[in-house]
């Protein structure tokens, strides 16, 4: 069967429905069983949902249950034709809630029209309203200032936290007329009638008394109070607050005490000041007369007098900066100057300026200045001094800038002059250590031959003198020594020139050849034991090794090192040579004397020329 208050009722009137659809409020028809018959757009709009998913559902489907639970339909207040006003939470399709206003009303035909007022805004602001009541009235409380209100009738009603923590009594005490107690006596009347005159008249007021503590002292206030009106502008009393003015009135009574003192001190004080003033006009006309001699100094002297403020920068005209530079002043004022200087001086010049700035030093510097007439740097001296001020920090720099240009010049000629001198000194030097180094050389390694020859010569000499034909042989043998030993210092010789050529940068060239080392060591042996007591030993641990070697210079070495031995052993101790093969086509060739030896500091330094040892006693 069909459903009584169908659709088709309701769409009839098209007028009515045009209405419905451009109300701006929502409107929902429903019937008695609580079914959507139909909804306007605005309706759709405010609950999120098409109007074909709110037809033929429960009107209880868009309320929010907690709403419904504590107020449910009141379906059947409606019959005897009186509109119901009220609120309701809608929830929106996207579960949001939202506080509408309603008004419902049934129709003649039954069903129930009901117009639906978003009130979303007004809750907000009803809400911002009670907080900022709220808010105001705790900061009222804790106000930092006594606060207090009166009625129409004069007296008191209200009184903040701060008020009543500062009197120590209850806000029941003080209603009314009770915190009139708290007046001082002799204040009291004077308070109360200047109240009453305010009040009367309803205009701001402002009076000062002494109000009693919780601690028993007076304190004295100011007590500002205004008259305000109700929402409907209506007079409703008065809001006051006193503030503690106690220590300002203890440091008013101060300051008039102070300014009696400080009257009687100005008056000391200004015969003192014409006194000083009478002084500082003197101080001021000398002063200029040496502003002026320095003016005349400045222009008199050949340097360039300037000066600049206490960070360098010129400040004043430099009359003799054009005559130094060739270039106006002009431009280069403040720190223009520095690009005069030469660009390799410029940061060692400020690295000094800043040292001397942050020092308050004496400034002190040689650099190069461009002079525009002679085209070139010239060498300058800058010297200045700081001139403070009375409180200890730098007022000015005054200083002079002095060409040293040709003194530099003749200092740098000395200068080269000098280098060239220790350059050819020291050259003289490696000469004369070279004449004396060959000097050593030739005086100590020809000995050793020269000996030879001059002790065979000897025993030749001796020989000759009771020669007889048998001993033909053995003059032989002695002649064939001297001859040896001139062939040495023929060699000794060679290697005086191969020394020279070693000193000019030159290769030294060994002469290889096949030599029996065996031989050779018994040949140097058998030379040095004609001049010496000591027994020379030869023990090879092979018969012969030859082998390619420079000989002479093998010689050589060997001679040296058995002169050595035999120089430094006891009287007659045996010296003794060892030759042998070491292996790898090397030889080896070990002298051992019966001497003190060599200590082993000196161990390192064996190769040196001439090198001998400290302890050798």
């Amino acid at each position: 069967m069909p459903k009584t208050g169908s659709r088709d009722d309701v769409n009839d009137d098209n007028l009515y429905r045009l209405l419905v659809e451009q109300a701006s409020d929502g409107i929902v028809i429903y019937d008695q069983q609580g079914v959507i018959l139909e909804v306007n757009p605005r309706a759709c709009e405010m609950s999120g949902y098409a109007r074909d998913e709110m037809v033929d559902r429960p009107v209880t489907d868009f309320i929010a249950p907690e709403d419904l639970e504590k107020t449910p339909l009141r379906t059947g207040a409606l019959r005897d034709g009186q509109p119901v006003l009220g609120e309701r939470i809608v929830v929106r399709r996207d579960g949001v809630r939202v506080p509408v206003e309603l008004s419902a009303r049934m129709l003649s035909d039954g069903h129930i029209h009901v117009i639906v007022r978003d009130i979303t805004e007004r809750k907000r602001h009803e809400s911002e309203m009670l907080r900022s009541r709220d808010f105001y009235l705790t900061l009222l409380e804790d106000f930092p200032a006594l606060v207090w209100r009166a009625g129409t009738d004069g007296k008191c009603n209200y009184f903040n936290r701060t008020w009543l923590n500062f009197r120590g009594r209850t806000l029941e005490q003080e209603r009314g007329d009770g915190w009139v107690e708290g007046i001082h006596p002799n204040d009291r009347e004077e308070c109360l009638q200047a109240y009453q005159e305010a009040f009367g008249e309803r205009r701001p007021f402002t009076i000062e008394y002494r109000l009693l503590r919780h601690d028993g002292e007076y304190r004295w206030v100011t007590d500002h109070g205004s008259p305000f009106n109700d929402m409907d502008g209506e007079f409703a009393g008065y809001l006051g607050v006193c503030y503690d003015i106690t220590e300002q009135k203890l440091a008013d009574e101060r300051v008039r005490y102070l300014n009696t003192r400080l009257e009687e001190r100005v008056a000391e004080r200004t015969a003192r000041l014409r006194e000083a003033n009478r002084a500082l006009r003197a101080e001021v006309a000398e002063r200029r007369t040496a502003e002026e001699r320095y003016r005349t100094l400045a222009h008199s002297i050949t340097s360039v007098v300037w000066t600049t403020d206490p960070e360098g920068a010129f400040v004043t005209p430099q009359d003799e900066w054009e005559r130094y530079t060739g270039q106006p002043w002009e431009e280069h004022r403040g720190w223009g100057w520095l690009e005069m200087v030469h660009p390799d001086d410029r940061a060692m010049l400020t690295a000094v300026w800043r040292t001397a700035v942050a020092e308050r030093s004496v400034y002190l510097v040689e650099a190069r200045l461009w002079n525009e007439q002679r085209g070139e740097y010239r060498y300058f001296v800058a010297r200045a001094a700081p001139v403070l001020n009375r409180e200890g920090s730098i007022r000015e720099w005054i200083g002079t800038i002095s060409d040293v240009h040709e003194r530099r010049l003749v200092q740098q000629e000395r200068d080269k002059l000098l280098h060239s001198e220790q350059e050819a000194r020291i050259d003289a030097e490696a000469a004369v250590r070279t004449r004396d180094e060959l000097l050593a050389i030739v005086s100590h390694d020809l000995k050793n031959p020269l000996a030879a020859i001059k002790g065979n010569s000897q025993l030749l000499w001796r020989r000759l003198a009771r020669m007889s034909v048998d001993d033909s042989e053995r003059l032989t043998i002695l002649l064939k020594r001297i001859d040896e030993a001139a062939s040495r210092m023929n060699l000794l010789i060679s290697d005086l020139m191969d020394f020279g050529r070693l000193q000019a940068g030159q290769s030294l060239t060994l002469q290889r050849r096949p030599v029996d080392l065996v031989k050779l060591a018994k040949n140097v042996a058998a030379e040095l034991q004609n001049t010496t007591s000591h027994h020379i030993r030869i023990e090879p641990d092979v018969e012969s090794l030859v082998g390619m070697w420079d000989g002479p210079r093998i010689e050589q070495v060997l001679s040296n090192l058995l002169s050595n031995a035999v120089k430094y052993s006891p009287d007659g101790g045996p010296v003794i040579v060892r030759v042998y093969d070491a292996g790898d086509g090397r030889a080896a060739m070990a002298i051992t004397d019966h001497g003190l030896g060599i200590p082993p500091q000196d161990l390192p330094y064996i190769f040196e020329w001439f090198r001998r040892a400290h302890d050798t006693s």
